[in-house]
């Protein structure tokens, strides 16, 4: 779990999650708003695409059922979304993200 720049206060998973569709937050403890770092923007990006494209591109070769395949992508979207606030990378100031 990330902690906060400012004060240290390391983030519970609940207040982490909600920093992904803004890209910044207030810290719960202190109030100072931190932000995702850019390298975190970059390399999740790789590491959620990724798996997606391999089930995508994967699913012609071994003829997978329609329903296997929308299960596969609901397992990897719902781990992605649970493993999201154990890669967040926090700082104090706000840079581009790419």
């Amino acid at each position: 779990m990330p902690a906060c720049q400012h004060c240290h206060y390391k983030w519970t998973w609940r207040e982490t999650a909600g920093i992904g569709f803004k890209g910044h937050r207030n810290c719960p403890n202190c109030g100072n708003r931190q932000y995702l770092v850019p390298q975190f923007g970059k390399g999740t990006a790789a590491l959620y695409l990724i798996p997606l494209f391999l089930i995508l591109f994967s699913r012609p070769l071994f003829g997978a059922s329609d329903f296997v395949f929308f299960a596969l992508v609901a397992l990897l979207l719902t781990a992605q979304i649970i493993l999201f606030p154990f890669t967040v990378r926090l700082s104090n100031k706000q840079e581009p993200l790419w």
